[in-house]
């Protein structure tokens, strides 16, 4: 499951422990999108099996965004 990020620190904890919580064999990767808000740190700090956080910096338009900004 890839979990595109940008400045979501008020849910992706809950976002990535329900995921891993659901009890489905999956690997979660968050990928974080030069976010400034402290998204990946708490991603990773949740220090979950199967979960990967990756950071780039920021491109937008991505992720959730980039369907929103035709």
């Amino acid at each position: 499951m890839i979990i595109p990020a940008y400045n979501d620190s008020e849910c992706i904890a809950d976002t990535v422990r329900s995921l891993a919580d659901s009890g489905h064999p999956i690997e979660i990767i968050v990928v974080d999108d030069g976010s400034t808000d402290g998204t990946a740190e708490i991603a990773a700090a949740l220090d979950l099996p199967n979960v990967t956080v990756l950071t780039q910096r920021n491109s937008r338009p991505c992720g959730r965004w980039a369907s929103s900004s035709s």
